[in-house]
């Protein structure tokens, strides 16, 4: 009896363990900004902003994201003015069949790229909806009249809201086939776990073997839909910092951190410092070898500078004495996506090396920095293609050398999920198969002949 009783009790413990094994990962909260609405729309003294998300909208989840930049007279292009991250925002959801009305403010808390706004609902009807965003001064309530104040700051006076809108057509919420799967997956498991002690009679250690080699390959299936979970986060948190409006560098500290800041657009005016700039070795374009030509830029009324990847130069034009024949216009605005600095891969600095213009392997600032007479800001604008290619400045060059790089970099856009859900349905896959030959493997042994 005592026997027994160790050998339903292991048996038990194990179902345990397997079963907290197939508990699933949490889905991560929503990461991006979805569909744009409004782009560039001038409201007073504001440009404005507008996405949605999840694409399609939903029944049960509504997010609404809002950009906000200055409005500078003259300016069409929205590139001019820096962002607004102190407004008041007001976002308001009308179902036009029903007249139900929602609000909510928009806050950078709820938003995942913190320059933005953003406001959350759970609607309950699908159909046509109208999206009202109201936008206040700092301290204002939204939809106040001219002159109103809120309490507690007197000495604010308030403008009338500006207020911008779109309709949106909200969808019945899709089938979450994902959480369906990996619940269907975790009960045919825990039913083949089962099985094994209701139809065999091994050892028990040997089931025990079996079943913890089961829950590590059911806990390895979850953990890579975890990763597509976090992969898609990623791509969200990207597509909301391509869509971004782009925003000037003009020596300020930055809005975020600059790690937050990569792949966003921005503008910066000054001067080339050609006497000044380095090459990054070890860059392949095209399978061709090659180095990144780097040039500081001389920020317009700042004592800073930024360091700007111009783009990709040949190895045959990799000494410093040919560099002046992809000197470009030197004064003027540049435009690019910002990245962050490039240290080792255990977060320390890089060395200095011998050679200061030639001689480093990585786009570090903080390193680079070191040798140059003036602050650096801590993000790298990188040149896209269409910015100024070409445009040199030495009327002597031949059009073969005008055509000569510096190629700018071409902007990485893919947002692929990767092979995260086909591993998982390996994984998956592996243990049912453990189960389905551990059974047929008892099963005849329990009939074969003593």
């Amino acid at each position: 009896m005592r026997k027994l009783k160790e050998i339903l009790f292991s048996k038990i413990y194990a179902l345990l363990l397997l079963t907290v094994a197939l508990l699933p990962a949490p889905l991560l909260a929503h990461g991006g900004v979805g569909i744009q609405h409004l782009n560039n729309v001038p409201a007073g003294p504001y440009r404005v902003y507008v996405w949605s998300d999840p694409e399609p909208p939903q029944v049960g989840e509504y997010h609404v994201t809002i950009a906000l930049t200055e409005n500078i007279e003259g300016d069409k292009t929205g590139l001019a003015g820096g962002p607004v991250l102190n407004a008041y925002v007001i976002v308001e959801l009308t179902h036009l069949e029903s007249g139900s009305t929602f609000s909510a403010r928009a806050t950078h808390d709820d938003a995942l790229n913190k320059l933005f706004y953003e406001a959350s609902f759970e609607p309950a009807r699908q159909g046509n909806w109208s999206v009202q965003v109201r936008i206040a001064p700092p301290g204002c309530e939204a939809g106040e009249n001219s002159g109103s104040q809120q309490s507690g700051a007197s000495a604010l006076s308030c403008e009338p809201a500006q207020v911008v809108g779109f309709q949106d057509e909200i969808f019945p919420k899709s089938f979450p086939w994902l959480t369906v799967l990996g619940g269907l997956l975790s009960v045919i498991l825990i039913a083949g776990a089962a099985v094994l002690y209701l139809m065999t009679q091994p050892p028990a250690g040997k089931t025990l073997i079996v079943l913890l080699a089961m829950a590590a390959m059911a806990a390895l299936g979850f953990w890579q839909l975890d990763r597509l979970e976090q992969r898609r986060a990623f791509n969200q948190q990207r597509r909301a910092a391509l869509a971004a409006p782009p925003f000037e560098l003009t020596g300020a500290p930055l809005p975020l951190p600059p790690v937050d800041l990569r792949d966003r657009q921005a503008v910066a005016h000054g001067a080339f410092d050609y006497a000044r700039q380095v090459s990054i070795r070890n860059q392949n374009y095209e399978g061709q070898p090659g180095v990144y030509l780097v040039t500081p830029l001389l920020i317009s009324g700042s004592d800073k500078a930024v360091l700007v990847n111009r783009g990709w130069i040949p190895v045959g034009e990799a000494d410093p004495a040919t560099w002046h024949m992809f000197d470009e216009q030197q004064s003027g605005s540049q435009t690019g996506i910002l990245q962050p600095t490039r240290r080792h891969p255990d977060g320390t600095v890089s060395e200095i090396p011998q050679d200061t213009v030639s001689g480093w392997y990585r786009l570090d600032i903080e390193a680079i920095g070191q040798t140059l007479p003036y602050q650096l800001i801590p993000v790298v604008l990188q040149l896209v293609p269409g910015n100024g290619e070409n445009q040199n400045s030495r009327s002597t060059q031949t059009e073969s050398q005008a055509t000569i790089q510096p190629r700018r970099i071409q902007q990485d856009l893919s947002l692929d999920e990767g092979n995260h859900l086909s591993y998982a349905l390996q994984w998956f896959g592996f243990a049912i198969t453990a189960a389905v030959v551990y059974i047929s493997v008892a099963r005849r042994a329990e009939t074969r002949p003593q």
